[in-house]
């Protein structure tokens, strides 16, 4: 090979070696872009993943602070054990009404005592005799479980129930709402008046009932002695919240009554039931023992006549 063709042959060596050096520039820069965008991804990744863990723990502190105030609400609505006895006394009632209703033939009245029935205790009626002896401290029907700090005949009865109530389960202010269209539904419907006709009227007589007693008397003796029952748990609870001034005469008036009627029953008893249930009323008793127990136990007052007037607007 001459000097000419080794020149050229060196040129040409050299054109390919700078197009190679030309190539690997070209491909470093390639690397080197596409290492900084791996070096943007992976810090964007780095900062989404930070932003996530902050939302996670943001997410479960609303999570928690949910959670409590939904225990607060649920807390602040649950009825306490006081507020339950009531609730299961006023079911008794309306069962009882509903029941006797059935059995002398009121329109539907079978297919609301079902309902009723199914809502009360084991004992159904029952309960509201229970509770009145309770509190008058007279144990008449030992076939229901009571308090046995509270069976000592004492006539202060505390503030605590009287109905053992520990293994019934809790139930929420919405309940009490449906027991309350209960009791207004009995007096819309004049359940009670009807059921009075029916025992044919013990109010309007005063005759001793017979002993020993018959279907009738028998029908009679505890439907006087259902609404003494209610009278005495209802005053009682008045003098354990001091709803009113008088609210021991009064409890010691209906125990007494009580008394006197369990010993010589008489339909005379009836009209002053009678009477003693108008007062009840018109005083408010009941309204004023419900407010006492929210006003008392929830902190935060869902008072009977506001959410009642709730319903209504």
């Amino acid at each position: 090979m001459n000097m000419n063709e080794m020149l050229s042959s060196a040129r040409e060596e050299r054109k390919q070696a700078q197009n190679e050096i030309i190539k690997l520039e070209e491909r470093l820069k390639q690397l080197l872009t596409q290492s900084d965008k791996r070096t943007s991804l992976i810090s964007q990744v780095e900062n989404l993943e930070h932003e996530h863990e902050a939302c996670c723990d943001k997410l479960d502190l609303l999570h928690k602070n949910e959670d409590y105030a939904m225990g607060n609400l649920s807390w602040k609505f649950a009825l306490t054990p006081q507020e339950m006895e009531i609730l299961h006394v006023k079911r008794g009632w309306i069962c009882y009404y509903w029941e006797l209703a059935a059995k002398y033939g009121y329109k539907d009245a079978e297919a609301k005592h079902d309902h009723w029935k199914n809502l009360c205790l084991q004992y159904d009626s029952n309960v509201v005799v229970c509770a009145g002896e309770a509190t008058s401290g007279k144990i008449l029907n030992l076939d229901y479980v009571f308090y046995d700090a509270l069976l000592g005949g004492d006539d202060d009865v505390g503030s605590s129930p009287v109905l053992d109530l520990n293994n019934v389960e809790t139930e929420f202010i919405d309940s009490m709402d449906e027991v309350e269209m209960g009791m207004g539904e009995l007096a819309i419907r004049k359940v009670e008046d009807f059921v009075a006709e029916k025992l044919g009227y013990p109010e309007k007589r005063s005759t001793d009932l017979g002993f020993p007693l018959s279907e009738e008397d028998q029908e009679v003796f505890e439907y006087i002695k259902l609404r003494q029952a209610w009278l005495i748990y209802f005053w009682g609870r008045a003098k354990a919240y001091a709803l009113v001034n008088n609210a021991g005469v009064r409890l010691k008036f209906w125990k007494e009554e009580m008394e006197k009627f369990i010993d010589k029953p008489s339909r005379t008893c009836a009209m002053t039931v009678k009477q003693g249930l108008l007062q009840l009323r018109k005083l408010g008793i009941e309204c004023k023992l419900w407010n006492a127990l929210r006003d008392r136990s929830q902190g935060i007052i869902y008072r009977k006549d506001e959410w009642e007037d709730g319903q209504t607007s």
